[in-house]
């Protein structure tokens, strides 16, 4: 793999921007094939998905959407914890 980047570094977790991010993955596959996911890091919660790329610029672009719609979950996840500690 060539080292494509998208010049993104990822999507945070809370809502204010300063804890934890989810991040785009891409796994080189034999033949050329790619595989798109995301990660919360090093001995967190990592997922791939199963949907096969030709290039690994398309898997990036994939890879950095499946981290933001995780990461926009969490988000969701922490709000609604928030509130129920409230009641």
């Amino acid at each position: 793999m060539d080292g494509v980047r998208i010049d993104h570094t990822g999507w945070f977790c809370d809502e204010y921007g300063d804890g934890d991010k989810i991040r785009g993955i891409v796994v080189a596959l034999p033949h050329g094939r790619f595989l798109a996911g995301w990660s919360m890091g090093e001995g967190m919660a990592s997922t791939v998905d199963a949907d096969l790329y030709d290039t690994a610029e398309d898997a990036a672009h994939a890879a950095d959407s499946l981290a933001e719609s995780a990461a926009e979950d969490e988000r969701e996840y922490q709000a609604q914890q928030t509130e129920e500690l409230k009641v």
